[in-house]
C-alpha cells in the first residue's frame, strides 16, 4: 500500500519539478535580437530593410513596425535596435540602389559579345513614323 503511494508521490514530485521548470522559462523576458552590432546594422538587418522596400512594398515609414512586429510574433524575441525613418532615406535606399546597379551591370557584362547582335538591354522601345520604324535601346 505505502509504496503505492510512493510511486504516486514520486510522480506528482516529478509533475511538479517539470512545472516549475516551464513557470521558470515562460518568466523570462523575451530574448533580444541582434540588429545593431559593433556601430552598425548587422548584413541581415540591412538585408531585410532592403528586401521590404523593393520587394515587399513596404513603406519606410513602416519598416521598422512590420520588422518588430514579424520579430516579436513569430520568434517571441524584441529587436535589440530598429532604423529609423530618417536613416532609412539617408542609407538603406542609396544602398539598396547600389546594389541593384552592381547587380545590373554584372548580368551585361556576363557573356558579354561585342560582336554579336544580341545582348542584354535595360528598356526597349519602338515606334514608327512616316512608315519608318526606329528603335531605341537605353
Amino acid at each position: 500500500m505505502t509504496s503505492k503511494y510512493t510511486k504516486h508521490i514520486r510522480d506528482l514530485n516529478l509533475e511538479v519539478t517539470l512545472l516549475e521548470n516551464e513557470n521558470q522559462e515562460l518568466s523570462n523576458p523575451l530574448d533580444v535580437l541582434k540588429t545593431y552590432e559593433n556601430g552598425q546594422y548587422t548584413s541581415d538587418t540591412r538585408e531585410c530593410c532592403m528586401e521590404l522596400l523593393t520587394e515587399g512594398g513596404v513603406s519606410q515609414n513602416k519598416i521598422p513596425f512590420v520588422i518588430n512586429s514579424v520579430v516579436t510574433k513569430l520568434t517571441g524575441s524584441v529587436a535589440n535596435k530598429l532604423r529609423s525613418q530618417s536613416l532609412l532615406s539617408k542609407r538603406i535606399l542609396p544602398e539598396t540602389k547600389y546594389v541593384a546597379c552592381r547587380q545590373v551591370g554584372s548580368a551585361l557584362i556576363k557573356d558579354f559579345d561585342p560582336t554579336s547582335d544580341i545582348g542584354n538591354v535595360l528598356h526597349q522601345d519602338s515606334t514608327t513614323k512616316f512608315t519608318q520604324h526606329y528603335e531605341v535601346c537605353v
